[in-house]
C-alpha cells in the first residue's frame, strides 16, 4: 500500500498519511461541501492500513 497524499484546496485540508514515517497529518481548513464524500476514502484507506498493520505505531497530527 502507498502513502496517502491529498493536496489542500480553499475548503479542504492537506492530507499527508506517510507510511514510511508513520505520521498521519491533516492540516488546514476543513469546510468541504460534502464531508462524507471528502473523508470517506480517507477513512477507508486508514481502516485498510490499520487492519494490515501488526504492531506498528502511527502518530495522528490534526491541525484544523
Amino acid at each position: 500500500m502507498e502513502s496517502l497524499i491529498i493536496q489542500k484546496s480553499e475548503d479542504t485540508p492537506q492530507i499527508e498519511f506517510d507510511l514510511v514515517t508513520g505520521i498521519f497529518s491533516i492540516t488546514g481548513r476543513s469546510l468541504p461541501e460534502n464531508a462524507i464524500e471528502f473523508y470517506k476514502p480517507i477513512l477507508d484507506w486508514t481502516e485498510s492500513v490499520l487492519s494490515e498493520s501488526t504492531g506498528k505505531t502511527y502518530v495522528f497530527q490534526i491541525k484544523l
